[in-house]
Order: C-alpha cells, then structure tokens, then sequence
C-alpha cells in the first residue's frame, strides 16, 4: 500500500488584531486600528482543523494578543491532541491566565513561545513600553505548570551586545533552555523605528566572534538554541561556519517551504512579514475555505523575500 504523504505548510493564522501593547518593531502594527480586527472562534478553528488536515502543517497562531482571546484557548481543547501537536502560540506574556481548562491545553501545544527584548527593564520597556518582571513570573509559572515555554527575542542595536555574556546566561539560570532569536525586520511599525533597532554589518560581525566562542560555555546544559537569520546575513554566517561549527553549533540553509500568512482580517498572504493589500491573494472569512482551498491548490507556496530566514544557527 502506498502511504498517502502530505505536503508540509507552515501556517501564520492571526487570532486578532488587538493588543494590549504597542511594541515600536511590531511587523503588523498590532493595536493602532479604532476598531480591531477578532474573527469568530469557529472560523479559526475550522482554519486549524482545515490545515491540520490537508497538510502536514505547523500551525503559528498570533496576533495581537491572543491571551486577550480566552474564549479562544477554552474552545481549543475541543480540538484533538494531535492538532494542538502542531500549534505553536506566541504571546507577549503579560497575561497570566490560571484556568485550568487552559493550562491542561497548554500543555500540549507544541511550544508557547514567550517574547521579550533582552534580560533588563530598560530593553524591555524601550522596544515594549513595561517593565520585565511580570512577564518572567509569568514565564516561570507557565513552565512550572509543565507547558513547553520558549523564550523569544529579537535581535536589535539594543541588545546584541550582551545577548551571549548577559542576556542567555540571565535566563538559562532561571532555568530557560529554549530559545529562538530573530534579528529585526524593517516591517511594520519596524519601518518607521529602524534607525533605533537596525543592527549594523560591523555589529554583526562582532556578534559572530563572540558567538564562536560562546557556545563552550553552555556544553552540559541541556540548551535548545536556534538563531534565524534572513539572505542578508548568510554570506557573513558561512565566512564564520568552521569556527563556529567547532564550537558544537550547527549551520543550516533553511529551504523554501510552502506558507500561508491569514490576517486577522482574513486576509490570505504568502509571507508571514507581508502587509501589502496587493499581496493579498483572497478573504478566506468573505470568501470561504472552500475557495482559498481551490485558490491554493493551484499556487506554488513556497517563498523566499528579504525579511524571511534562510539560515539558522542551532545547538
């Protein structure tokens, strides 16, 4: 018998458009509209379900905040375990939510990922507008309550510097292995901030120096490091790949895969950083699944632009 293999996706499904925050490098300019963009809680559960089934899919549900959703994260544990497997949810963790309804489906999730802009109060409230100290309480709690927790930051002029000898070291003693960084992108409100979060070529270059020696330092911990890094950094990445290599972390070009970014408004896009309305394929909330479905069978998914990773540094 021939085993019936699914094409991957990775799927970027916006849960709202509303936050509780206004981050100055936020890529779709989350909580700047009077009024706000929340799709109905069976329409993104019949997006996930739709995924989860034609495809191989992981599943990135974002927003806005999707921890203002509740109703959401309830609903969500009528969904099977196996789809909750693909779902990775990102959230600014300033909400501490204690239901247990939501923290059994939290558990198993694939991962929550957790953002914050470096280990102080300053980086945070400079990109964030708040302090730090509730969001890693919060953090701490989530993960004692046995849900996978990532730690997300995004690289910046603000915070490279003592990403590797402060900021890593900060949170791997609080007892956070997992980590995935991500340089800035010059979209969204990030266009108009770039002058203050833009890291520089030399900076880079310094950043790699210290990266090749770094990783030594942490060889007993049991760390989950992953680096993404758009084409503008991967001729600098692979001058660095021996030594960096040497040192137990691992470079790896990232293939184009085949992607969908759905707004909060329904809107159907390629690309996870694409804001353009000319980009828009389709409103799958106007317009059906059953036609986005049709729609995308006929496209190719698979794409590559300046802002996406093409290469990763993990360890």
């Amino acid at each position: 018998m021939i085993e019936n293999i699914k094409n991957q996706i990775e799927v970027h499904l916006h849960t709202n458009d509303n936050c509780n925050l206004k981050c100055i490098h936020c890529y779709n300019k989350s909580g700047e509209k009077d009024v706000c963009s929340i799709p109905d809680v069976d329409q993104l559960l019949e997006l996930i379900q739709y995924f989860c089934t034609k495809y191989d899919a992981e599943i990135h549900l974002e927003g806005g905040e999707i921890f203002l959703r509740t109703e959401l994260l309830h609903q969500m544990n009528c969904l099977p375990i196996e789809m909750l497997q693909c779902i990775t949810i990102t959230t600014n963790g300033t909400i501490c939510i204690d239901e247990p309804e939501i923290i059994d489906m939290l558990r198993k999730v694939h991962a929550l990922r957790i953002s914050v802009e470096g280990h102080t109060n300053a980086q945070q409230c400079f990109v964030r507008g708040i302090t730090l100290e509730s969001v890693i309480n919060h953090a701490l709690y989530y993960r004692k309550n046995g849900i996978s927790v990532w730690m997300r930051l995004t690289m910046t002029c603000q915070n490279w510097e003592h990403l590797l000898d402060q900021t890593l070291p900060y949170y791997i003693e609080l007892g956070f292995y997992n980590f995935q960084i991500y340089e800035f992108q010059t979209v969204g409100r990030g266009e108009q901030n770039q002058d203050l979060l833009m890291v520089s070529d030399d900076a880079f270059m310094t950043f790699l120096e210290k990266l090749k020696i770094w990783r030594g330092h942490y060889e007993k911990t049991n760390l989950q490091l992953r680096f993404m890094f758009s084409s503008a950094r991967q001729k600098l990445i692979y001058l660095y790949k021996e030594q960096l290599e040497q040192n137990n972390l691992k470079i790896e070009d990232i293939p184009e895969e085949n992607g969908v970014s759905i707004h909060a408004d329904g809107s159907v896009y390629l690309c996870a950083w694409d804001n353009e309305e000319n980009n828009c394929i389709l409103n799958v909330y106007q317009e059906g699944i059953k036609h986005m479905a049709g729609q995308l069978a006929q496209m190719n998914l698979k794409h590559h632009c300046n802002h996406c990773s093409t290469v990763r540094i993990t360890c």
